[in-house]
């Protein structure tokens, strides 16, 4: 046919091959594998792009008709017109945030987190180690970077080429060498000139930011914390008190609430749809994110018992290879000499190292007894013989000798007893050991019996070692089994990520499956999945304690993230990953096998649950009303709170079950949490928590601070537990260094004083330095809130949720 396109393109075919090569030049230099990766083009490329395309199309279509020039003409005018709106409309539709300054899409976003990389390259180039750059790439630094540029140059804040080499030779110490320099732009592939423009931008952003942080941020070193701010702290921690507490729960008065209608539940599903549920009891039904983990598991138990018993001979190699280590044996301390204490005479009725008393006369004896003793006590004689002290002398020290006495005369039927030989220095040493005390060091020049070095190898320690041995080789063992694991999960992954189609990922799923079920069964590991799970319900299931497992270290100090944290970082399925538990008796190879993002239910899929919510809804003011009634009883009364509320029921009918008062044992808003792992590793601090009080349900920091700041001692009120599903009728009891009037407290002066030893040891370790990291996240993400609120910030969160600029 003459007129068909084939043969348009034959007649033509020269000039086409022109066009397709020059449209091919364009691609090649113009669109970077980058820009097509993305699937973003610039708008003036994309525009110029469908321009070509167009004048070259009408060109082919004029050029028979000898018009060809003029028809491509015409053509590259109506692609560019046609391009510019549609890319328009294109972008428009694609609105990440909507501000008071304007409206960002996501081809934005992406220009100015392409400029905020090159200014992070070239500080962490120029300075490594010393600086993380200018901010982070996420959609929210990026919005804040835009909005305080926008700041800065409303207030007239400019950065001079000046200021950006202070800035480079402040990061840098003044030490960057002009080679270096030169290397660093070559690699950024721009010229100084650009390179300095987006530097100016990020210090003037930055100097915006500084002059709108608040107060105690400017400094950049945290909060400013004052006496005052860390005498609360103290008293958080050791103040303790103790409570009179009546619960009224709200579950007896959802009975009370009457069933409401489904038009009723369906307008306050619409407010709370979109929400979690709150730790404070606020309701919400969006069902949130969940995961499925499959994992084996090496089990510490099962090792043990399945690793070879060591020989003796290897106890005994085992022995000698670490007895200089392990099984030496170790010396007590010497004793303090007590030689200067001998070279006194010392005597069993005087010390040696007190001055005794003036000796009394060769003829002196102790007074008669009386006659009749007192109470009526049967009379006892004492014999009238005159006391020799006896010298704990040496033999070869005459002039401390004892001077002689007159000997007593016997009897001539009494048979005659030798006099006591002198005692030396060694009967001294035994006399203390038959007493029970400890007896006196030996003196320097006597020859001590020979002391083994190490320990002998008996069947106690045998025993020692052959449990140690078993216990490492069961370690071992259990890394060796999970580390092959792995690397046969790996294996299976390649065959899962090969697959496309999926239906076909599904069938290598099942086959993946069953294969490593039969892999761990024939290494001694377990196969187990969690089964769907939020975050929080993986990280703190008992059944599943795999959640708080985390990546396997060298450095048994250094953790990692915990697995929950892994799970949800990412949404890629069957990546293997090690694990291992907190205690180190079990070891993990695991991966995630489903991924459910959250979503927003139908009403109709969840009517139950919302009407449950409703009515748990309407239940709580008037179980709060009833608390506040119960509590005006206790202050109306002189009388006990037990005996007070005697008779009281909890909703109030008589058919309701009756108020019981408990006592709480004593109790401070906080403590350290004891009994953790590494927690006696000096450089492991544990976070202060909240403290579990007996009696009292989730006690949360709405109760803390009721009990502890709005009421005092024998003061009465109504706290709410964490989820507000019981109030408490508290009475304040006892509580520590309570101030007094008029009066000396001691307590609270014991506590001034222990908080001033505190202060001298410094507030910004320990506790504190947690209690100052919450407050300043705290004040941030206040301070960030109200900043964008003063922009009317509207995120689109389906745009939003798009691939994050890299």
């Amino acid at each position: 046919m003459r007129n068909s396109p084939f043969a348009i393109f034959r007649r033509n075919q020269r000039q086409l091959m022109v066009v397709v090569t020059g449209l091919a030049m364009f691609a090649f230099i113009f669109l970077d594998d980058s820009i097509l990766r993305g699937g973003q083009l610039p708008r003036m490329l994309g525009v110029v792009f469908v321009a070509l395309v167009c004048a070259g199309g009408l060109w082919v279509i004029g050029a028979p008709r000898g018009k060809g020039n003029e028809w491509a003409l015409y053509g590259a005018l109506l692609g560019a017109v046609v391009a510019f709106f549609g890319l328009r409309a294109q972008t428009s539709g694609g609105v990440v945030v909507e501000t008071s300054i304007g409206s960002f899409t996501r081809e934005e976003f992406r220009e100015i987190a392409q400029r905020r990389a090159v200014a992070n390259r070239f500080v962490m180039s120029a300075a490594p180690g010393q600086s993380q750059g200018f901010g982070n790439l996420d959609d929210q630094s990026l919005l804040q970077r835009t909005i305080l540029l926008h700041e800065a140059r409303t207030r007239g804040i400019s950065v001079s080429d000046e200021g950006v080499l202070d800035f480079i030779k402040k990061i840098t110490d003044d030490r960057l060498a002009l080679d270096n320099y030169q290397e660093i732009l070559r690699d950024l592939g721009m010229p100084e000139a650009e390179l300095f423009n987006i530097l100016r931008e990020e210090l003037a952003a930055q100097l915006a930011l500084q002059m709108d942080l608040p107060p105690a941020q400017q400094s950049g070193m945290g909060t400013l914390e004052t006496p005052l701010t860390f005498w609360k702290e103290f008293q958080m921690l050791q103040v303790r008190q103790s409570l009179e507490a009546a619960a009224v729960p709200i579950g007896p008065f959802v009975a009370t609430v009457p069933e409401p209608k489904d038009t009723e539940l369906a307008i306050w599903f619409e407010s709370y749809k979109s929400k979690l549920p709150s730790a404070d009891g606020q309701p919400g039904f969006l069902q949130d994110r969940q995961v499925n983990l499959a994992y084996v598991e090496a089990d510490f138990e099962a090792f043990e018992k399945n690793v070879p018993e060591p020989t003796d001979s290897e106890i005994a190699e085992y022995y000698e290879t670490n007895k200089e280590a392990l099984y030496q044996v170790q010396d007590l301390p010497d004793l303090p000499s007590l030689t200067p204490f001998l070279d006194e005479p010392a005597s069993a009725l005087q010390p040696a190292n007190v001055q005794p008393a003036a000796p009394a006369p060769p003829d002196a004896t102790l007074p008669p007894a009386p006659d009749k003793p007192e109470n009526g006590a049967a009379a006892r004689t004492v014999p009238d013989v005159p006391i020799k002290l006896v010298s704990f002398q040496t033999e070869a020290d005459p002039k401390l000798a004892e001077p002689e006495k007159p000997a007593v005369e016997k009897s001539a039927d009494e048979p005659k007893s030798e006099p006591p030989a002198p005692t030396s220095k060694r009967d001294l040493q035994l006399l203390p050991t038959l007493s029970g005390m400890p007896s006196l060091p030996p003196s320097p020049g006597a020859k001590a019996a020979e002391e083994p070095k190490y320990k002998e190898l008996d069947d106690n320690l045998k025993s020692e070692i052959r449990d140690r041995m078993l216990r490492v080789r069961a370690f071992e063992a259990m890394g060796n089994a999970t580390d092959r694991a792995l690397d046969e999960m790996t294996r299976l992954a390649d065959k899962f990520l090969a697959a496309i189609e999926p239906a076909e990922q599904k069938k290598v799923a099942d086959e993946i499956t069953e294969s490593i079920k039969r892999y761990a069964a024939a290494n001694h590991l377990d196969y187990k999945e969690t089964g769907p799970m939020t975050q929080n319900e993986l990280f703190s299931s008992t059944s599943e304690t795999i959640g708080a497992a985390q990546e396997p270290s060298a450095n048994p100090f250094q953790r990692g993230s915990s697995v929950a944290e892994e799970a949800f970082d990412g949404d890629v399925t069957y990546y293997p990953k090690r694990a291992d538990s907190v205690l180190r008796d079990k070891r993990y190879a695991y991966w995630k096998i489903a991924d459910v993002p959250a979503r927003v239910p139908e009403f109709k899929d969840v009517r139950d649950k919302v009407a449950e919510a409703w009515k748990l809804d309407q239940a709580r003011p008037r179980a709060e009303k009833r608390a506040k009634e119960l509590a005006e009883l206790i202050e109306k009364s002189d009388k006990p709170v037990a005996e007070t509320l005697s008779g009281q029921t909890v909703t109030g009918a008589t058919d309701s079950d009756a108020v019981t008062v408990r006592d709480t044992p004593r109790f401070s808003w906080l403590n350290m949490p004891r009994n953790l792992p590494f927690q006696f590793n000096p450089m492991f601090s544990p976070p202060p928590e909240l403290s579990p009080v007996d009696g009292i349900e989730g006690a949360g920091q709405d109760f803390m601070k009721k009990v502890f700041e709005d009421l005092g001692p024998g003061d009465v009120g109504v706290a709410p537990n964490q989820s507000r599903s019981v109030f408490y009728v508290v009475k304040v009891k006892q509580r520590d260094a309570t101030p007094t009037q008029g009066e000396e407290n001691l307590g609270l002066k014991a506590l001034q004083q222990q908080f001033l030893v505190t202060g001298r040891t410094g507030f910004a370790q320990g506790p504190y330095m947690y209690l100052n990291r919450d407050r300043l996240i705290s004040l941030l993400n206040d301070w960030r809130t109200t900043y964008e609120r003063g922009y009317d910030v509207r995120w689109n969160n389906a745009e939003r949720d798009m691939e994050q600029p890299e």
